[in-house]
């Protein structure tokens, strides 16, 4: 199987933006993800970033 470096890349993927997703993302070390789990990663901090520019 894949290492994904302790990232639960499934419910990752599914994990919607909010402060849960922000304390999740923080706690990851990208020094230990790589390959797919960095993309999923990635893109889970996008839609942290559109999230918190959205908000007043």
């Amino acid at each position: 199987m894949f290492d994904h470096g302790d990232v639960d890349v499934s419910a990752l993927a599914e994990a919607a933006p909010g402060p849960e997703l922000a304390a999740t993302l923080a706690a990851i070390d990208l020094n230990a993800v790589n390959g797919y789990a960095r993309v999923v990663v990635m893109r889970a901090w996008q839609r942290q970033v559109s999230w918190a520019s959205c908000q007043s």
